[in-house]
């Protein structure tokens, strides 16, 4: 494991958004709204989305915005637990920055 520099955070760092969810269908398409409007070039971000074995929509409506949005991915989440959702997303991350994000909350504007 590498130390972050300084210097690596540049003008404008990667970030990697990482979001674990179980059955969000309710509140995932606001929460990805939120991070997706955010003041922020989309280039310089991803959204990553760990979903632990919903049996609702949730992965469906996960998957509708990945195809709209290229930043935003769905990967699994076989320990189902949030905790495991997060290292799973953060394992699979690439950003200099990682930020958390709830399935079921949204963020305010320049978060």
């Amino acid at each position: 494991m590498s130390v972050m520099q300084t210097s690596d955070l540049g003008a404008t760092p990667f970030i990697s958004v990482v979001i674990p969810v179980y059955n969000e269908e309710r509140h995932i398409a606001e929460c990805l709204d939120s991070v997706l409007a955010q003041d922020y070039p989309a280039d310089r971000y991803e959204v990553i989305v760990a979903d632990g074995g919903s049996n609702d929509r949730t992965r469906a409506i996960v998957e509708k915005f990945a195809t709209q949005h290229p930043n935003v991915g769905l990967i699994d989440n076989p320990g189902r637990m949030q905790a495991a959702g997060l290292n799973t997303a953060i394992l699979a991350s690439r950003g200099a920055v990682i930020a958390r994000q709830d399935g079921h909350a949204q963020w305010g504007p320049n978060h």
